[in-house]
C-alpha cells in the first residue's frame, strides 16, 4: 500500500544554475572543439582546452531529469492512470521547439545551398518526429538529438515506474532503484537508455533523499554504486561528472540570478546553438588564426546564440510551458 510522504522542497534554483552551466559548456564544445568541422578554429588557447571536455555537460542533463521528473510528478499528484496525460504534457512542453529546430536544419535544402543535408532522404527525416533515428540506424540531422532520444525513453519509463519509487514499502522502492541502477550491466547499446540508466538513477536517488524517503547515510553509498556502474558502462569521466552534478544539486548554492536566467533559456540554447555554429563556421574558419580574434568570435557566437534562445524562450517556450501547466492530473480521493 502506498502512503503519503513529505513532498520535496520548493523548486531548487540550483537546478537552473546547473542546467545553465551545462548548456554553456556544451556550447563551448561545439564552438571550439568540434573536430574537423571547425578546421582549426579557434586558435589554441585555454578556452579551447576547456571546450574539449564540454561534451560532459550532457550528462548533467540526465542527472537533472532523473531528479526533476519524479519531483514534479509527486507534486502534481500523479498516479499510473495519468500516464497518457503525463506524456501529453511532456510532448506539449518540449516537442514543438524540438521540431522547430529540425525544420531549421531543413532550411539549407530549401534554399538550394550546398549542404550535407541535401544528401539526406525522407527515411532520414521522418524518424526525427519520434526520436527513432538511433534505433533505426539512420543519421541524426544534428549531433545533440541523440540525447533527446534518451530523454524521451526516460519519459516513457518514469511514468510507469514512478508508483514503485514512491511506494510505502521501502523494499519496493529499493528494488526499483536497484533495477534502474543495475541496467547498464546488461547492455552497452548506446542507442537505448540502458547504458545511461545509472545516471538517471543518480537523479532518482537525489529525489529519494530530498523527499525524505532515504537518509543521507544511505544515499551516499548508493550514489557511489551508481557512479561505479556508470563508470563501467560509459567511462570514468562521465561517471565523475554525474557524481559532481549530484553533489552540486545536494550542496552547492548555484542561485546567482544570471545562472537562473541562463537555465531558463537552456533548452532553446541547447537546440539551436549548433545550427548557429553551422551557419557562421564556414565564414569563421576562413579567418587567419589568432587567439584574440578567435576569442572575440567565440564570444560573438555565444552572444548570438543566447539572444536567439532568449527570443525563442519568450515567443515559443514560455507559452508552451503555460499550456502544459494547465493540464492537471486527475484528482483522487484524499488528495
Amino acid at each position: 500500500m502506498s502512503v503519503s510522504l513529505p513532498a520535496p522542497a520548493p523548486r531548487l534554483a540550483v537546478l537552473d544554475g546547473l542546467r545553465g552551466l551545462a548548456a554553456l559548456w556544451v556550447g563551448l564544445f561545439h564552438f571550439t572543439a568540434n573536430g574537423a568541422f571547425n578546421e582549426g578554429f579557434p586558435a589554441d588557447m585555454p578556452l579551447k582546452w576547456l571546450g574539449t571536455y564540454g561534451y560532459l555537460g550532457v550528462y548533467a542533463f540526465f542527472v537533472i531529469s532523473g531528479f526533476i521528473l519524479p519531483w514534479t510528478l509527486e507534486r502534481g499528484g500523479y498516479r499510473l492512470r495519468d500516464y497518457g496525460r503525463f506524456l501529453w504534457k511532456r510532448t506539449l512542453r518540449l516537442h514543438p521547439l524540438y521540431l522547430l529546430s529540425v525544420v531549421t536544419m531543413l532550411l539549407p535544402v530549401l534554399w538550394g545551398g550546398t549542404s550535407s543535408m541535401e544528401s539526406r532522404t525522407w527515411r532520414d527525416w521522418w524518424p526525427h518526429f519520434f526520436y527513432l533515428n538511433g534505433l533505426l540506424n539512420r543519421p541524426w540531422l544534428m549531433q545533440i538529438y541523440w540525447t533527446l532520444a534518451l530523454e524521451a525513453q526516460y519519459y516513457l519509463a518514469i511514468g510507469l515506474i514512478f508508483p514503485l519509487l514512491v511506494h510505502g514499502r521501502a523494499v519496493i522502492r529499493s528494488s526499483a532503484l536497484a533495477v534502474v541502477i543495475g541496467l547498464p550491466l546488461l547492455s552497452g547499446d548506446t542507442r537505448t537508455i540502458v547504458p545511461f540508466a545509472a545516471l538517471f538513477g543518480i537523479g532518482l536517488l537525489i529525489f529519494q533523499h530530498l523527499s525524505g524517503r532515504m537518509s543521507l547515510r544511505m544515499t551516499v553509498p548508493c550514489l557511489l554504486v551508481a557512479t561505479a556502474v556508470t563508470g563501467q558502462a560509459l567511462g570514468p569521466s562521465q561517471a565523475a561528472f554525474g557524481l559532481l552534478s549530484a553533489a552540486i544539486i545536494l550542496g552547492l548554492p548555484l542561485r546567482h540570478r544570471f545562472l537562473v536566467r541562463l537555465g531558463e533559456i537552456s533548452y532553446p540554447f541547447y537546440l539551436f546553438h549548433l545550427a548557429i555554429t553551422g551557419v557562421f563556421m564556414p565564414w569563421l574558419i576562413s579567418w587567419p588564426r589568432h587567439p584574440w580574434s578567435d576569442l572575440m568570435a567565440v564570444m560573438g557566437l555565444f552572444l548570438l546564440a543566447l539572444a536567439v534562445s532568449w527570443g525563442l524562450n519568450r515567443l515559443v517556450e514560455r507559452p508552451l510551458q503555460v499550456w502544459s501547466g494547465r493540464l492537471r492530473y486527475h484528482r483522487h480521493p484524499g488528495k
